[in-house]
């Protein structure tokens, strides 16, 4: 194989840099090339990744959201029953509506017609409630009956002027059925004995109190023993009068 010479001083020589040119400065000079920028495209897969990660960082962030909000609701829901229960136990006992008593205070029969007799009773009403004012609408219907016969029958009159105390009165009037007033009957009434009439009433009355306003029709039977003639000067000897609703 044929040996290389080594290089001679006139080539090594003319390896050598070039002198500057005369009367220049000595300058360093950077020469910058930029290298090729490769830009890669990340696999379609990789949004998909990307979308899932931030639908669950939403979720989590909801659900810490909600985790703070558990310690405050629980005794707000707690709180919200209890003041219920109260208000409803306050409203069946203390608010429980009892009906107004009732007082017949005075008994008539007139025969001034033989057609359209009729019977007059006064009756006082009287609040049961401390809580609550009563307010009698009125309206409501009115029998009277003796010896198991209903003897009369009529209205209650439509306005009744109740008291600040819920204390009422008012006048009742029936027409006697004439059909069942026989002459026996209106001698037992005229008579002077001790005589036993019993008067039922429908009334429609209004119950109202910062916590219960409720509407009742109140049933009234009243039994009354009456002494003298009713056409004259009766006298009530002794009464019961119960009401329900």
């Amino acid at each position: 194989m044929e040996e290389r010479l080594p290089p001679s001083d006139d080539a090594a020589a003319s390896m050598l840099p070039l002198p500057l040119p005369p009367g220049r400065a000595h300058e360093t000079y950077v020469v910058q090339i930029p290298r090729e920028n490769i830009c890669r495209v990340p696999p379609s897969h990789h949004a998909s990744i990307v979308a899932e990660h931030t639908r669950l960082a939403a979720i989590k962030k909801e659900m810490r959201r909600k985790r703070l909000h558990v310690p405050y609701a629980l005794p707000i829901f707690m709180f919200a029953i209890v003041a219920g229960m109260t208000i409803l136990t306050v409203r069946a006992t203390v608010y429980r509506p009892t009906p107004p008593s009732f007082t017949v205070t005075r008994v008539q029969f007139t025969n001034g017609s033989r057609i359209s007799p009729e019977f007059k009773f006064s009756v006082h009403a009287k609040n049961q409630n401390p809580r609550m004012s009563v307010s009698y609408q009125g309206g409501g219907a009115a029998i009277v009956i003796y010896k198991n016969k209903r003897i009369g029958q009529g209205k209650i009159p439509a306005t009744i002027k109740d008291r600040a105390n819920g204390a009422a009165d008012f006048a009742v009037s029936l027409a006697g059925k004439v059909a069942a007033l026989s002459k026996d009957i209106k001698n037992k009434l005229n008579d002077n004995k001790e005589k036993l009439i019993e008067l039922d009433l429908v009334l429609p009355v209004e119950m109202k109190s910062w916590l219960r306003n409720e509407k009742m029709n109140i049933k009234i039977y009243c039994d009354i023993w009456v002494q003298n003639s009713l056409m004259k000067k009766p006298k009530i000897s002794l009464q019961d009068c119960q009401t329900l609703t």
